[in-house]
């Protein structure tokens, strides 16, 4: 079958590459990028020039990478030459270069700097759907993230209070993606420093405090409104307003509102660009969108921050499985979530997708078994089940694992299929 659209980018732009090409392949748009699509052993110009000839629409994903790249003026030169409709993407505040803006000049550019890039690609499928089917395009701007409503003006919690908060967990499960949520804890004696995740020192140096009226709605279990309080007074020590930050993410990501999550956390991090759990968790709002190339790019931020991360290792396992790249990386990530949590359920799980994207299904069959005994009812440790059992010529079982997975979550099967397994 005929690919609709060419992505043409640097090597070094691939993390964007891959959000783009996942985001219109999720949308029916079939995409030819390398070197994905390059059969091995081809001659890789031969396959570029003949791919160039199959597509439709041409997408160049533009940076400065881009821009000094000669292979890429080679690929623009050749669309516009076969008359192919050429959509660029700017990645950077670029123009450019004299060579290639003689082909691109006159094109219409969709600027796609401002992050999130996840904004930008949803109204990249509504240009490149447009073409395809010969409509016209009215341009769409992302709409602005609203700001929150007025709200009383709260007394300000002690910067104490919040800068030594400990990090736990937030009961927020997304098709095996977890966040982290800072939790309320006693005081330190470093005033502006918030403590790692899990740590238990400020607990030996004081007994917990309350936390004061205006942030109890920011607190373990926080709300969008509760949090909005600290976040429209805005007085508060950095540190303490990237908590707040993170926090109304959270509560945004628990409603499904990725969106906001995400304008949150790159908040948090702006505030406090060493937030590890910032960084995971925006990672687990861009994979809630599809965009696991941004995810990963997120996940490898926190863990390098911070690589007891257990949690984010296995999201970051997930993600690739979800790509179906970098499978040996992905079974390391998994070996790595339940070194550090042997009970780690969706390390189990993930794992076994893991297995499921390798062919190894006997050991698919033993993680997702362990999954499934601690949670019967996870839909995507059945769903896999059922692809295994099917494998094993298990038909019955496959099809009742199938089922239950159905019932458990209804997108389970369609989430599945966008990632090349149908059950």
């Amino acid at each position: 079958m005929p690919h609709d659209v060419f992505l043409s980018h640097s090597s070094k732009d691939k993390l964007a590459a891959d959000a783009a090409c996942a985001v219109l392949e999720s949308e029916g748009i079939r995409c030819w990028i390398a070197p994905r699509d390059i059969t091995p052993g081809a001659e890789w110009s031969a396959s570029i020039i003949d791919a160039i000839g199959e597509v439709k629409v041409f997408v160049l994903l533009f940076s400065q990478h881009a821009n000094e790249s000669h292979q890429i003026q080679r690929e623009v030169e050749l669309a516009v030459g076969r008359g192919i409709p050429i959509v660029p993407v700017r990645l950077e505040r670029v123009s450019p270069s004299r060579s290639l803006g003689f082909f691109i000049s006159t094109q219409h550019w969709l600027d796609a700097f401002s992050p999130p890039l996840q904004r930008h690609l949803a109204y990249l499928v509504r240009i490149v759907r447009g073409l395809l089917d010969d409509q016209p395009i009215e341009p769409v701007l992302p709409q602005p993230i609203p700001s929150p409503l007025p709200l009383p003006t709260p007394r300000r919690l002690p910067v104490w209070q919040i800068a030594g908060g400990a990090v736990a967990a937030v009961a927020v499960l997304l098709l095996a993606l977890r966040l982290f949520a800072p939790a309320a804890a006693p005081p330190t004696t470093a005033a502006n420093a918030v403590a790692p995740l899990g740590s238990n020192a400020a607990a030996a140096s004081a007994a917990p405090q309350p936390p004061a009226p205006d942030w109890a709605g920011c607190d373990e279990s926080p709300t969008v409104a509760g949090c909005s309080v600290i976040i429209r007074e805005g007085a508060d020590a950095p540190q303490n307003m990237a908590v707040a930050y993170l926090r109304r993410a959270i509560a945004y990501h628990a409603a499904g509102d990725a969106q906001h999550a995400i304008a949150d956390d790159d908040e948090a991090i702006r505030l406090n660009p060493a937030f590890a759990v910032a960084f995971a968790n925006r990672g687990a709002a861009y994979a809630d969108q599809g965009n696991f190339s941004q995810a990963i790019h997120d996940y490898d931020s926190a863990i390098a921050l911070k690589p007891d991360l257990g949690r984010t290792f296995s999201n970051r396992c997930f993600a690739r499985a979800a790509l179906n790249l970098a499978l040996d990386q992905a079974l390391a990530d998994c070996n790595q979530a339940l070194k550090l949590d042997p009970d780690d359920v969706n390390a189990k799980s993930n794992r076994g997708f893991v297995y499921v994207r390798l062919g190894k299904l006997p050991s698919a069959l033993d993680d997702l078994n362990s999954a499934l005994a601690i949670d019967p009812a996870r839909a995507d440790a059945l769903f896999l089940r059922g692809l295994v059992k099917r494998g094993q010529g298990d038909a019955t079982g496959s099809a009742a694992d199938i089922g239950a997975a159905t019932a458990s979550d209804r997108t389970v099967v369609s989430k599945f299929a966008h990632w090349g397994l149908v059950g």
